[in-house]
């Protein structure tokens, strides 16, 4: 979050970075990041931010990703998601549950 309490959105690239510790001219995050296709960062794009704004409510780290956080960041979209529009389909989470 910024200081003002907007949520940041990040893409891909910078979620790795940040999550292994690196600097943005790091070529381990080159390495890292060359086989994300742009379909692929764009597939990402919204289960990542949903992971940041969840863990943001939380006041918790998203680039550390407890397993007890990351079971209550997907229970809370399924039940969000099966009283909109029925229960989600396994590829819907596990799509989530790869962006954490």
């Amino acid at each position: 979050m910024t200081p003002h309490g907007q949520l940041v959105k990040i893409d891909c690239r910078e979620a790795i970075r940040r999550s292994y510790g690196l600097h943005e001219d790091d070529e381990i995050l080159e390495v890292l990041t060359a086989s994300l296709a742009p379909t692929t960062q764009a597939q990402y794009r919204n289960p990542l931010n949903d992971w940041i704004h969840f863990c943001a409510s939380e006041h918790a780290d998203p680039f550390k990703g407890e397993p007890i956080l990351v079971a209550r960041f997907l229970m809370n979209l399924y039940m969000a998601r099966s009283i909109r529009h029925g229960p989600p389909s396994l590829s819907y989470i596990e799509t989530r549950r790869q962006t954490r």
